[in-house]
Formats: structure tokens, C-alpha cells, sequence
């Protein structure tokens, strides 16, 4: 046989009350504390306040959104008024009879003047008066007489094109 007895029925229940009722009072002794009172009521205050600032965003939002939506309307209008107006020109530019200047098209355009073949002359002699008459610079590099009219000095370069140099075949030196 054990020396241990283990608790009846009777007393376990008797226990487990005691306990419930331990923890009772202990809650009831928190929930009447004023210092749980006093955040309690602090944290309904933080709340209001919070609600408060949502409803003034939220005022802002909106009055940002008519802002928004008049520019946008103001912006559509002057866009109409803009497309009307150069349906206007475009109606009245058609109506006119149309005023074409005694030069040709590409004359207008500033464009070089066609040669009697039908295509553009861009010869020196034939360009138009706004053109100067330049040759490439290739040609001019060349060309030791130019270079000599301008500079005033001998010639940069002698007359006839330098060649590059002939490279001796591999037996010779």
C-alpha cells in the first residue's frame, strides 16, 4: 500500500472553487484600479483624435480631387477651343482663293534649282546665289593653288597626292 492518499472527489472541487473565485476578485480588483481607468479613457481620447485627422485627410482628398477635376475640365476646354479655332483657319484658308507666288514650288523651299535635265544641279557655277561655290575638301587639300590664294604662303601640300610608300618584299632590304 502507498502512504500517499490521493484527493478525493469532495476536495478537488472544493479546490478548483477556491481558485475560480482567487481569480475573480483578483480581476475585479484590476478593473477597479484608476490607473486602468485612466489609460482606458486615454486610449478612447488617441482614438477620437485619430478619427478626427481621418476626416480632415479625407476633406483634403476631396477638395484635392474638384481641384483636379475643374483644371481638367479648364484643360478639355481650351483644347476644344484650340481645335476650334484651327478648324476655323483650316475653313477659312480653304474658302480663299488660293495665293501662290510667281516662284516655283521648290524656289519657296529654298530648294537648288533643277538643271536642263530635270534633276538638281549642284555644279559650283549652277548653285543658287545663297550657296558658296566650295569644293570638297578633298579636292582642296589637292589642290596647292587654292591653298596658296587664301594663305598667301607656299604651297601646304605639294601638287601631286603623296602615295604610301612601297613596302620592300620579305627577301629584300
Amino acid at each position: 500500500m502507498s502512504s500517499f492518499q490521493d484527493p478525493d472527489r469532495q476536495q478537488r472541487q472544493s479546490a478548483a472553487a477556491a481558485a475560480k473565485r482567487a481569480m475573480l476578485q483578483k480581476f475585479r480588483a484590476a478593473s477597479e484600479d484608476p490607473e486602468v481607468a485612466r489609460r482606458h479613457a486615454a486610449r478612447v481620447a488617441m482614438n477620437e483624435v485619430r478619427l478626427v485627422r481621418m476626416a480632415e485627410r479625407e476633406a483634403a482628398k476631396l477638395a484635392r480631387e474638384v481641384v483636379l477635376a475643374e483644371q481638367a475640365a479648364r484643360a478639355a476646354e481650351l483644347a476644344a477651343q484650340a481645335q476650334r479655332e484651327a478648324e476655323e483657319e483650316e475653313a477659312l484658308l480653304a474658302a480663299e482663293p488660293r495665293r501662290l507666288s510667281a516662284k516655283p514650288k521648290r524656289q519657296r523651299l529654298s530648294l537648288p534649282p533643277k538643271g536642263p535635265n530635270g534633276r538638281f544641279c549642284w555644279r559650283p557655277s549652277k548653285k543658287p546665289p545663297g550657296m558658296p561655290a566650295t569644293r570638297p575638301a578633298k579636292w582642296q587639300k589637292r589642290n596647292a593653288v587654292e591653298a596658296i590664294d587664301n594663305a598667301g604662303a607656299g604651297p601646304v601640300r605639294s601638287p601631286q597626292p603623296s602615295l604610301p610608300r612601297k613596302r620592300p618584299a620579305s627577301g629584300e632590304r
